[in-house]
Order: C-alpha cells, then sequence, then structure tokens
C-alpha cells in the first residue's frame, strides 16, 4: 500500500481569472447526484492497461465516491456541461472512452450549496421569527 500526504495547489489569484460570473451550480446540481459505495475492477488498473494501480486491495475494500457518468448527466440536465472537474480521458473515443473527475473541484458546488441553503435557513428563522411574535 502506497501511503502519501501532498497538498496540491491551483492558482486562485483573482487577476489570472476572467469570464468571471456567480456559480450556477449549487443545491440543485448536488440533489442529482448519487453518492455510491464500490470496489474497483482490479485488472482496470493495471501496469499493462497502461493505468496506475490503484492499490493492493483494489478489488476488496470499499471505497465511497461518484460515478463520472452520474456528473455528466447532472451537469448536462442543468445545462452546465463545461466544467474541467469531469473529463474524458479518450476525447476520440467518447462513446467508450473512461470518463474521470477531480474530486477537488467539486468543491466549489458544494460551498455553493452550503450557502443557498444557508440563505434559506436564515430566511426561515426570519419567517418562523415573525410568526411567534404575531
Amino acid at each position: 500500500s502506497i501511503v502519501g500526504a501532498y497538498q496540491f495547489y491551483n492558482p486562485s489569484d483573482i487577476r489570472y481569472k476572467q469570464n468571471i460570473a456567480p456559480l450556477p451550480l449549487g443545491i440543485n446540481f448536488l440533489r442529482l447526484l448519487d453518492p455510491i459505495k464500490f470496489t474497483y475492477l482490479y485488472p482496470q488498473f493495471t501496469e499493462e492497461s497502461g493505468n496506475t494501480p490503484v492499490s493492493i486491495d483494489a478489488g476488496t475494500r470499499y471505497r465511497a465516491g461518484l460515478s463520472a457518468q452520474n456528473v455528466k448527466e447532472a451537469l448536462n440536465t442543468l445545462g452546465s456541461d463545461d466544467y474541467s472537474f469531469w473529463a474524458l480521458v479518450d476525447k476520440e473515443d467518447p462513446e467508450n472512452g473512461v470518463q474521470i473527475l477531480d474530486y477537488t473541484g467539486l468543491v466549489t458546488p458544494i460551498i455553493q450549496a452550503i450557502k443557498e441553503m444557508d440563505a434559506t435557513i436564515t430566511l426561515l428563522k426570519q419567517q418562523i421569527e415573525t410568526l411567534e411574535n404575531k
């Protein structure tokens, strides 16, 4: 088993960004995602297949995650299919190509969803307070 601890940084300085707009992916996006538990098909992740081995226990230990197909379908449903956290490895074979996810890219829609839920909670608290004061 290989263990590592790395910090990954992405350029995030606003001075290096363009086409800036509010993120449309929030709670409605998360509602379309179906978290799953799974084990990897070990032969898909061997040196011979050209892929990096996942780990020795690839076929025996459960993992938690999402399917790239489900994420792509959710993006398509919302008309927002051009995000970098989903990718197709073999763009020349979109029907059979392996789909991949960058889970760190999903943090931002989660933050947006939390903000949306917080706004709803705040509004509901105000409504409750108004009703209680009548």
